[in-house]
């Protein structure tokens, strides 16, 4: 079977040999339906969503097992939807240069778990929203289905946790920094930098804030950053001296 494609949205036009019918004049007719194109290493996993995305009227027009073939499937093809697994390599910057390269793609990250620290990232990178990695097929479609039509994506599980997102950036902490400006810290780094000054290590706060310690590591560089701080017991003497709180 070979494919075939039309000027203009790529990823809405697709022609397929075995479904065309002859016209008098010997031209094919088209047949537009939606698009999309799946990222995920597992072939059995791809078969079985393009499957569940056929029966919902949905053709794939790209498939690729790593996050950078994903991202040139869909800048050449333009699909309408593409499904990303959260875990493949670079996954998190291919949504955010998938998200400026075609904005009217909607990209929906495959997770092995809702609670992975990656899901509040692929939303602010750019992804529409979330599914589990072992949504049955019907679901899968009817979840695809409804993503097309404007709905945001995002289980149940998951909710709880973009809620605590938007409520730790909600608060603000306000620290002087060792150049003498003021800089703020999300509730999130003062959560942070309160359990490095309770001397706990970076395995127990990633515990204590159910995180992961690459995330920890993260907010205590980004703190260390901002305030000019040299080393930990900087930022923390900085925090600690010369620190209030401030709703946003």
């Amino acid at each position: 079977m070979t494919e075939s494609r039309n000027p203009g949205r790529a990823g809405n036009t697709l022609v397929r040999d075995d479904a065309q019918q002859k016209t008098g004049s010997g031209l094919a007719r088209t047949i537009t339906r939606p698009s999309a194109v799946l990222a995920d290493p597992r072939p059995v996993a791809r078969l079985a969503m393009r499957h569940a995305l056929a029966r919902e009227g949905i053709v794939v027009v790209g498939e690729a097992a790593e996050a950078a073939a994903a991202v040139r499937a869909a800048r050449s093809r333009l699909p309408d939807i593409c499904l990303l697994d959260a875990r493949l390599p670079g996954a998190l910057a291919a949504v955010r240069e998938l998200a400026a390269a075609s904005p009217a793609t909607r990209i929906v990250l495959l997770f092995e778990s809702i609670a992975d620290e990656a899901l509040i990232e692929g939303l602010r990178n750019g992804a529409t929203g979330c599914l589990h990695k072992e949504t049955g097929p019907d679901a899968l479609g009817r979840a695809v289905r409804a993503t097309l039509e404007g709905e945001a994506l995002l289980p149940r599980a998951a909710t709880k946790r973009v809620i605590e997102e938007l409520q730790m950036l909600a608060s603000k902490r306000r620290v002087r920094t060792a150049h003498g400006t003021w800089t703020e810290l999300s509730r999130r780094e003062s959560q942070v930098l309160e359990l490095m000054r309770q001397q706990l290590s970076t395995h127990e706060i990633a515990e204590r804030l159910g995180i992961s310690t690459v995330t920890v590591r993260r907010h205590v560089s980004t703190t260390m950053r901002r305030l000019g701080a040299p080393d930990r017991d900087s930022a923390l003497r900085l925090a600690a001296g010369h620190a209030t709180a401030e709703p946003a």
